[in-house]
Formats: C-alpha cells, sequence, structure tokens
C-alpha cells in the first residue's frame, strides 16, 4: 500500500516526460519498419531472383519488418501505460490532498498509515454520549477515502510495472473489439499478467474487505471512473474462462438447462431439434470489493435481463432414457451504477466522483459467452445427470 507522505510528495512530472520519449521512440521505429517494407520488400519482390533461398530470404525480411513494428507497438503501448498511470496518480494525490483538506477543517488528524484521530473531547463533550460515536463516524469517512485513493494510486504504481515488464511484442488475439492495446481487462491483459504473478485468484481473496479485487473487478471499476460508456463482450475467452469459473453461477445455470431439456422432450418425446430463447434474472455474489463477480451480482432488467439462446438436440436412448444435448450463449446484462439501496454504494460513489474529478459515470454492461450441457434424463422425463461446460478451445 502506497503511504501518505508517498502519494503527497509524488512528483509526477517524469511520467509525462517518459512517456514523450516512448512516444518520440515508437515515432522513430514506425518509420525505420516502413522504410524497411518499402525498401527491402520492394527489392526482393522487384527481383529475378528465384526459389528456396529467395523464399527464405523474403521470409527472413519479413520477420525483421514485423519485429519493427512490433518494437513501435510496444514503445507506444509504453507510452500509453506512463500516462494512464500519470493521469490515476494525478486524481488518486488531488483526491487524498481534498481528503487531508476535509479533515484540516474537522481537526483531525491523518496518520501516515490512513488512521485518522479526532479532537480530544471538551469538558462538555465529555459528558455527551453522541460525541465518540460521531467522532468516530466522521473519522471512519475520512479514513475511507484516504484509503480509496492511496488503493487507486497501489493499483496503479502495480499496473504500470506489470505493463512495462510484459511482452507487448505480439497482439492480443481475443475477441474483444476494444482491440489489441486494450484487450480483455481494458489493458492489454497486463491486469490478468498481474494477477498471475501475484497469485491473486479470480473473484479475489475470498473476502469482503474494501481492497480485495481481482482483475475484472479492476477494468470494471475503471470503466466506471472514467465514464468509458457502454461495454460489449462477445465470446472473449477470458471473460467465458471468468464467468465459467463461478461456482454459484454454474449451479444455478445447470437448473435452468435441465428446465430447458425436459421442456425439449416434452416437445420431442421421441427425439428432434429445435432452437431455444428465453430471458430470465440472474444473481451471483455481492460484496464490498474490487471484484468483479461482486459488482455484476445481479442482472439488470432495463438492460435486458440475462439471456440463454441456442439449440438443443433431443436422443432417445434404446432404454427408453434421453440424452438433451445444448448449445447455446448466455448473456449477462447489467448497469454498472451504485446501488442507492446500499449505504456502501453511496459511500463509494462519492468517493468515486472526487477520486475521478466528476468523469465517474454508469455504463450498460453486456457479456456473453458460449456454454454447452448434455442432460440425461430417465423415461418418465426426470433428470439423472447434467453435464456442463465451454466447448473446447
Amino acid at each position: 500500500m502506497v503511504s501518505v507522505p508517498q502519494l503527497r510528495g509524488l512528483s509526477l512530472g517524469p511520467l509525462l516526460g517518459a512517456a514523450e520519449a516512448w512516444d518520440a521512440e515508437a515515432t522513430r521505429l514506425d518509420g525505420v519498419a516502413s522504410d524497411a517494407d518499402r525498401d527491402l520488400k520492394a527489392a526482393l519482390d522487384g527481383a529475378q531472383w528465384k526459389g528456396d533461398p529467395a523464399e527464405a530470404a523474403k521470409k527472413r525480411v519479413g520477420a525483421i519488418c514485423e519485429a519493427l513494428h512490433a518494437g513501435a507497438r510496444a514503445t507506444r503501448a509504453n507510452a500509453q501505460a506512463l500516462r494512464r498511470a500519470h493521469r490515476a496518480l494525478s486524481v488518486a494525490q488531488k483526491g487524498l490532498n481534498d481528503a487531508l483538506e476535509s479533515a484540516r477543517k474537522a481537526e483531525f488528524t491523518v496518520r501516515d498509515d490512513a488512521s485518522v484521530e479526532w479532537p480530544k473531547a471538551s469538558y462538555a463533550d465529555q459528558h455527551d454520549t453522541e460525541y465518540e460515536p460521531a467522532m468516530r463516524r466522521a473519522a471512519t469517512a475520512v479514513r475511507d477515502r484516504v484509503v480509496a485513493v492511496l488503493t487507486l494510486a497501489a493499483q496503479a504504481d502495480q499496473e504500470l510495472s506489470a505493463a512495462l515488464s510484459f511482452n507487448l511484442a505480439q497482439p492480443d488475439t481475443s475477441s474483444n473489439t476494444n482491440g489489441w492495446l486494450r484487450g480483455s481487462d481494458e489493458r492489454g491483459g497486463r491486469r490478468q499478467e498481474s494477477d498471475r504473478a501475484s497469485g491473486r485468484e479470480q473473484g479475489g481473496d475470498g473476502s469482503n474487505d474494501n481492497l480485495n479485487s481481482d482483475w475484472a473487478g479492476r477494468a470494471i471499476l475503471e470503466r466506471y471512473l472514467t465514464g468509458g460508456g457502454d461495454w460489449s463482450i462477445v465470446n472473449d475467452r477470458s471473460w467465458s474462462d471468468y464467468m465459467s469459473a463461478n461456482t454459484t453461477l454454474n449451479g444455478k445455470l445447470d437448473k435452468k438447462f435441465e428446465d430447458i431439456a425436459q421442456e425439449a422432450v416434452r416437445k420431442h418425446p421421441d427425439g428432434g431439434t429445435g432452437g431455444f430463447d428465453l430471458t430470465t434474472a440472474m444473481e451471483i455474489q455481492n460484496g464490498e470489493g474490487m471484484v468483479g463477480y461482486q459488482y455484476l451480482h445481479g442482472t439488470d432488467s432495463t438492460a435486458g435481463g440475462f439471456g440463454i439462446k441456442g439449440n438443443r438436440q433431443v436422443v432417445k436412448l434404446p432404454d427408453g432414457t434421453y440424452e438433451v444435448h445444448i448449445k447455446s450463449a448466455c448473456t449477462w446484462n447489467d448497469v454498472m451504477d451504485p446501488n442507492p439501496k446500499y449505504s456502501t454504494d453511496k459511500e463509494k460513489a462519492g468517493i468515486g466522483d472526487v477520486i475521478s474529478l466528476g468523469q465517474a459515470e454508469s455504463f450498460r454492461f453486456h457479456l456473453t459467452w458460449p456454454r454447452e450441457s448434455v442432460v440425461r434424463l430417465d423415461a418418465d422425463g426426470n433428470v439423472l445427470t447434467t453435464v456442463s461446460g465451454q466447448p473446447k478451445k
């Protein structure tokens, strides 16, 4: 965790200087790569040189040109990472200064570790039974603001470190249309790499602590804080793996798919195929952490609810039992916004407005991933077994 003095005394100017230097290097590499494309490739293509040696030379030159382009992409990505870190740390620093100013006006003392002390009670206050609880609540509110900005600064530091050490030479081949620089986690895979390096599990550490996090939660939070707009993800392997790993969701989906199978058997008692398209509601665990599952928690009917669409095939076996093979696309539709029912959400929203300089904005989230199931039923249509999972890679 970053300390209060470290964030207050942080000089952010060098980050922008470094970003400009990386950008200049990327431009230079792009120029060299373009020259190589034009001169080397063109020379080989226009030559009369034929045969295996010529083909080998062309492949080698092609590899050199691609390496130059990859180097340009990597250096430009580093420049972007430095600028993101500068922005996040600037927001955190301003949020800290605002919190410290509020504490000063209330005559609170904020320690280096973010703990807060309130003024010593006067003689009159010593006999006021509400003084201690009121001071404790106010001090806790100040501490929460300070911890929030220190957490933001620590995450920016960790993600910048991961970005500058991550291999960006190869594009992210995920199907997320945000592009290779953003990837599944909005940071070109660097959030996921950071979690892998630190041994952090998907879903966080299982606690209900405010600082508990995983890559998906941090990606959702950043999009909210920066006003990134609606987010649609379709058949992205990382997100598909993430949703498929949720045991609570798996259990509920198995029940939905069993209902689909039973309906299919009633409709096709001698076997047959058909499509289905249903919309329902879905909930998974809630909590206070920066965890993807906890931010999703429940689908939103105004955004489309939970959709399951696909095909089912009923196979009647010789012993009279059935196998129903289901291939589907599941879609989680939600609105990422504070829930006014929960006081902690309202507090986080207030903190979010502070540390994002007012840019925090709710957004619609649509996530689609594939799911297959094989449901076995007895002759009367009662479920015997259900086996579910993602299609093989």
